[in-house]
């Protein structure tokens, strides 16, 4: 499937929202990977701090990095002035 943006700046919407956010930035360390009209690539270091007992990312983590990934991979879809909540 092809998406199509709805403006020029979603690439740099995503940067400047993401780089806003303490919990994605200060405590988890990520970084944005790749971004396409419909996609969104969320990228962190996994630290010692990070994994549950059996050594494996905590579920947390990964569900965090998963929510705010398809949050923004959304608002690489709408116009300019639209905004992105997920919701459970």
């Amino acid at each position: 499937m092809t998406f199509e943006p709805r403006f020029d700046g979603y690439a740099a919407r995503v940067r400047a929202s993401l780089s806003k956010q303490p919990l994605m930035i200060v405590l988890f360390g990520a970084e944005v990977g790749s971004i396409e009209p419909g996609r969104v690539e969320i990228q962190l270091a996994v630290r010692a701090e990070m994994l549950q007992p059996h050594g494996n990312v905590h579920g947390i983590i990964a569900s965090a990095v998963a929510d705010s990934a398809a949050g923004y991979a959304a608002q690489t879809l709408v116009v300019a002035d639209a905004e992105i909540v997920t919701v459970e």
